[in-house]
């Protein structure tokens, strides 16, 4: 994703104008190119992979892909533009590895990461690592009722986030790990684990972990769960 910069740091040389598909305009610099939705202003450089020097040429062909001719180095095409974002440590995240997301009521993108949880924020395209008691590997993120985040991680930890105080409530542990966590339809939140398959459920504030055990379900791993249309859940063990 693009730097925001003051309109006053952008560095102009040879000033020519495009207007992309979806009717943001574009704007080379003496340094990569800008893009304007008419609220603000993004930059993008060297560091998402433009050429430094100055772009000469900018033009949209009938698929939308946009054509770059940089100054001596020939023609470029910008692959997935308007379509693919991308972020890492250069931009915020913890880590660079990604090991789940989600998406709570409000938009946000929760990033489960090697190091910790983080908060995408997709208007202003900033990353800022969360409570510092998620600093652990987190194998898994779900966006919950209340726009609580439920996040699993490599000590086989499950914890309850509420972003709106930032605390984090420790609701499952002793698990060795946590294979996925669901939210279902009823907004009961289902933990698979090696220690089978454990869920939390609104009639209880989701505060007390409820067990399913044997015959209903095989003693041992719970690997996945997801459910069908009716209402279904299906767990493979």
């Amino acid at each position: 994703v693009g730097a925001s910069p003051k309109e006053s740091e952008l560095n102009i040389s040879s000033p020519s104008l495009i207007e992309d598909p979806t009717g943001n305009i574009l704007l080379n610099l003496a340094e990569g190119l800008a893009r304007t939705d008419g609220q603000s202003w993004l930059i993008f450089n060297q560091k998402n992979g433009l050429p430094q020097d100055e772009i000469e040429m900018m033009i949209f062909d009938h698929t939308g892909g946009l054509w770059l001719a940089p100054s001596g180095y020939g023609i470029s095409r910008w692959l997935g533009y308007g379509n693919w974002e991308g972020w890492t440590k250069a931009d915020g995240l913890s880590s660079n590895i990604v090991l789940g997301m989600a998406q709570d009521q409000a938009g946000r993108k929760w990033i489960a990461t090697e190091v910790g949880l983080d908060l995408l924020d997709i208007r202003t395209g900033r990353v800022r690592p969360q409570n510092p008691l998620l600093p652990f590997r987190q194998l898994t993120a779900v966006a919950g009722r209340g726009q609580h985040v439920w996040t699993g991680d490599a000590l086989g930890q499950v914890f309850d986030f509420d972003p709106t105080t930032g605390t984090a409530r420790l609701a499952l542990n002793h698990l060795d790990t946590v294979y996925q966590i669901l939210v279902d339809k009823q907004d009961r939140v289902w933990v698979c684990s090696p220690n089978g398959l454990d869920y939390f459920a609104p009639i209880d504030k989701w505060l007390k972990p409820h067990h399913i055990e044997e015959p209903l379900l095989p003693k041992g791993n719970a690997y996945g769960i997801t459910q069908g249309p009716g209402g279904v859940l299906w767990v493979t063990t």
